[in-house]
């Protein structure tokens, strides 16, 4: 039997592409992947429940690094159905940067945020890096 090669998140084309796999697959969800050094994904979670929110991502993802030790980075992805992506606001921002340090409580840096909806994505790392300017 043949294994599957290792999925790789190493940048944003990788979390891109798990975004827009994600988008097709469900109308909400949000998922957590954890990585290690070279972007290899070491533990992958779905939550695509109604009443799952980022929240059931983020605080799976930061209890679950600490049974990773190789994980470094954290990538989040969050789908939603009809929302509008094309104006970023604050509450991106805040929302960014409690999530970023609840990983580095858990020992590791959140490199990617990605939002979708219908045939929209927006980068959370990109948007606050350019309203931080």
């Amino acid at each position: 039997m043949r294994s599957c090669p290792p999925l790789v998140i190493d940048g944003l084309a990788g979390a891109l592409s798990t975004a827009m796999n994600l988008a097709e697959e469900f109308d909400h969800c949000h998922a957590v992947a954890l990585t290690d050094g070279r972007g290899v994904v070491v533990d992958f979670l779905v939550f695509a429940a109604g009443d799952h929110t980022a929240e059931s991502a983020i605080a799976a993802g930061s209890r679950r690094a600490a049974q990773h030790p190789e994980a470094v980075r954290a990538v989040l992805v969050s789908v939603f159905e009809g929302v509008d992506l094309s104006c970023p606001t604050e509450l991106d921002l805040d929302a960014w940067t409690a999530a970023s340090r609840r990983f580095a409580c858990a020992g590791v840096e959140l490199s990617e945020w990605l939002l979708a909806s219908g045939r929209l994505f927006r980068s959370l790392a990109l948007t606050v890096e350019k309203m931080a300017c």
